[in-house]
């Protein structure tokens, strides 16, 4: 079996973090699977990573005051487990790779697109400089989307060496569930002929959540059948309309989208592979989104794409969107032939494999 230590900034509920776990899990007969997490922030994430992982540790890097400390600890881990490779999933983690990990093959794994680095904390900026800098150091670069390569080759955060291995969802977990989505109705008041909508993000300002909240305050306003589903955070502008429920986190989230007629993505900037496009697509839920990192790619011909940060257009979208005469099956089936995660799996373990079997030119070998 090929032991693959990964190494993440933090296990908080997101799309980077749900996706390492389904790739632990699904990877499992061919991989022994170690990780470290830099920062300790709590997580209902952190059971799976016990139960996925062969071991784990949090290393409590909170300031870089922490960083030292966090060096030592992260290189004793990695002479311990004895990794055959390295998988770093974003920067903070391949900075740190590159002052520890030695000879062992290691991959940079990048999951968002760049927008210029106004756009990015301070910390995160310096780090893709560092990385820029030592772009000939990983193995193998990967990245999400096609998008995502291209914003991260204009910084310089690529090599030749390089694979582009889209996420996929599992389609056998995400399905249209009506008897599930039922009870989600009924618990939640909302009548069987409503019209309802559903966003799914962590609460973060790259997301869009004021353009959303914006808008949807204009479509509640004309229909009073229409009711909202936010899910990733406890509260926003909307917390006192009675016809809109936000939800911090949820463990299982078929049922939810199973609820919604339709999903509305509202990112600004920085998206890469949106996993929650694609697994409301693989309920049915029509999608509206903004037009960023790979949403026009995964909407062409099943959805709708507006560009971002433009309320009067996400308004005008959703109301078009109800207007559509939707095959939803047709929705799942788009998922089903290019966006089912066993391709990425077995794309990783293709590359795995080339990383610590290297032939001639395997330069593109997991590139979608």
């Amino acid at each position: 079996m090929i032991r693959v230590l990964h190494c993440i900034t933090t296990m908080a509920p997101g799309g980077t973090e749900h996706y390492l776990l389904r790739h632990m899990q699904q990877t499992s007969r061919e991989c022994l699977h170690d990780l470290v997490v830099l920062r300790s922030t709590p997580s209902p994430l952190h059971a799976q990573c016990e139960e996925y992982s062969d071991k784990w540790t949090m290393l409590g890097m909170e300031s870089v005051f922490d960083i030292p400390r966090v060096l030592r600890e992260f290189r004793s881990f990695v002479s311990a487990r004895r990794p055959d490779i390295v998988n770093c999933w974003s920067y903070f983690p391949a900075a740190l790779s590159r002052l520890t990990v030695g000879s062992v093959p290691c991959i940079w794994n990048m999951r968002q697109s760049l927008s210029g680095y106004r756009n990015e904390k301070w910390a995160t900026a310096l780090a893709q400089k560092l990385l820029a800098v030592s772009h000939s150091f990983p193995d193998r670069w990967v990245y999400n989307a096609a998008s995502v390569y291209a914003s991260h080759a204009e910084r310089g955060l690529t090599s030749d060496h390089y694979s582009i291995i889209e996420n996929g969802v599992n389609t056998d977990e995400f399905f249209r569930d009506e008897a599930a989505g039922a009870r989600v109705r009924q618990a939640l008041e909302i009548p069987e002929t409503a019209t309802v909508i559903i966003h799914v993000a962590r609460s973060r300002p790259m997301k869009g959540e004021a353009i959303l909240e914006q808008a949807l305050s204009v479509l509640l306003s004309e229909d009073e059948e229409m009711y909202v589903i936010l899910c990733g955070r406890e509260s926003g502008a909307l917390s006192r309309h009675p016809r809109v429920f936000y939800r911090s986190y949820e463990a299982e989230m078929r049922p939810w989208y199973s609820a919604a007629d339709f999903y509305c993505h509202s990112s600004i900037h920085k998206e890469g592979y949106p996993n929650a496009i694609v697994e409301a697509m693989a309920c049915e839920c029509f999608p509206v989104a903004t037009a960023v990192g790979h949403a026009p790619d995964l909407l062409d011909g099943v959805g709708m794409c507006i560009m971002p940060n433009d309320v009067d257009a996400l308004v005008v979208a959703l109301r078009e969107a109800q207007k559509q005469d939707i095959d939803r099956k047709t929705i799942r089936e788009r998922v089903l032939q290019e966006h089912s995660d066993q391709r990425a799996h077995l794309a990783y373990l293709s590359l795995y494999t080339s990383l610590l079997h290297p032939v001639a030119d395997q330069r593109d070998l997991c590139a979608e």
